[in-house]
């Protein structure tokens, strides 16, 4: 007995468990497309009993050359999962030397299916493992951007506060500035002040000096 699993990138059928005389004989080998009553099965998602091997058109010899055995009967059952046929289980040569009935094969069937079940629910496993694996990395890298985006800001306000605290000392520098313009600007007001007043009580003194002693004659 045998389960052929369908390897897609391959497009190959490779016998992934095997049970029997020749079980290790065919441990991985592989069958490509068209080859053997499981590949039939398996495009045709039907399942098939073969009494007389040998005179079948859809048999192939490939695994008996590999092996030594003398496949005399087959039952073959699809194994479906989601609509598609993913695997093939097989057996070959019936116990005691006779053909296999048609209760083998409801029994075949019977197990194909269960194989599908299992198969179907560890695919959902597998997907649910892989979607949580796919969240934990999104969470991570929306973590890691998070961070990013906080120390950018960071760095962003605290050049925002060496930039605030340089146009605070430009601002107080220019107020310094202009107060002591404005000093300056009231010490020359003051001194111009003085200079007319000065001027102002010269003229007069002048005039009354330089006139006393044409007054005196007067007198």
């Amino acid at each position: 007995g045998s389960l052929l699993e369908l390897d897609i990138p391959a497009d190959q059928l490779v016998f992934h468990g095997s049970a029997g005389p020749k079980g290790e004989a065919v441990r991985e080998v592989r069958l490509s497309r068209g080859k053997g009553i499981a590949w039939w099965c398996l495009e045709h998602q039907e399942a098939v009993r073969v009494d007389d091997a040998a005179a079948d058109p859809r048999f192939d010899k490939t695994v008996d050359a590999l092996t030594g055995l003398t496949t005399r009967n087959v039952l073959a059952a699809p194994v479906v999962v989601r609509e598609q046929c993913v695997a093939v289980l097989e057996l070959v040569n019936r116990s005691g030397g006779g053909a296999f009935s048609d209760e083998d094969l409801r029994r075949l069937r019977e197990v194909s299916g269960t194989i599908a079940v299992a198969t179907h629910n560890a695919l959902i496993v597998r997907d649910l493992q892989r979607s949580r694996e796919e969240l934990l990395r999104w969470s991570r890298k929306l973590e890691q951007v998070v961070q990013e985006r906080t120390h950018a800001l960071q760095d962003l306000d605290s050049s925002r506060r060496i930039l605030v605290g340089d146009l605070e000392q430009s601002r107080q520098r220019m107020q310094r500035t202009q107060q002591a313009m404005l000093e300056r600007e009231k010490m020359a007001a003051l001194g111009m002040l003085a200079s007319g007043v000065a001027h102002e009580i010269n003229n007069p003194l002048g005039f009354l000096s330089s006139n006393l002693s044409t007054l005196e004659r007067y007198i």
